[in-house]
């Protein structure tokens, strides 16, 4: 079935046909795209988007938003490494990163999280809604192993409100994430970015 509408009038030019096909056989988002989306849109990785009212940043409160287990809802930190840089590091939103076993598994004496300004100017989205793809700077990608144990996991979409519902196999393919053991302890409410 084509969707071309064909012009009656002579001289009409045909750009516009062939907007008007675009138009039409583009699926409808109820979302903006982000850079993140927009990765995965064009690497064919699979997703899905579940959009919630954000009120508060934190994997605990997209996680009760969306009545998904917080346990599989990422929160993407930005974690600063001695002499080695930048970070990103994926955690379950129930668990506390273990900084000294970061620094430890990265044979560095220190790791500490980043501050929001520092946070948002590396990846260019905002606290609350940085994703782990397409960040302005590339940064390496580390994923807690304990995540790779659910068929499903919700991660940032680049913007807040915006989560992408996925397989963690994916998100190791999208952002060529390392794996690595870092959980600790349940966490407190006032979780990551």
């Amino acid at each position: 079935m084509s969707y071309r509408i064909k012009a009656v009038k002579e001289g009409v030019n045909e750009r516009y046909t062939v907007l008007i096909d675009l138009f039409l056989k583009t699926p409808k988002l109820s979302f903006m795209e982000t850079p993140a989306t927009k990765h995965l849109r064009s690497r064919d990785i699979p997703f899905e988007v579940m959009e919630y009212e954000h009120k508060h940043k934190g994997a605990r409160f997209a996680a009760e938003a969306m009545d998904f287990p917080v346990s599989q809802t990422i929160k993407t930190l930005v974690v600063h490494v001695d002499h080695k840089g930048y970070y990103l590091v994926l955690m379950p939103g129930d668990k506390d990163l273990d900084l000294k076993h970061l620094a430890k598994s990265l044979s560095a004496k220190r790791a500490a999280m980043a501050d929001a300004a520092t946070a948002e100017r590396l990846t260019g989205y905002l606290v609350g809604g940085i994703s782990p793809f397409r960040t302005k700077k590339d940064l390496p990608v580390i994923i807690d192993e304990s995540l790779m144990h659910f068929n499903k996991v919700a991660v940032n979409g680049g913007k807040r409100g915006i989560m992408l519902i996925m397989h963690p196999r994916d998100i190791l393919t999208a952002s060529r994430a390392d794996v690595l053991k870092l959980s600790g302890e349940i966490a407190t409410p006032a979780d990551g970015h």
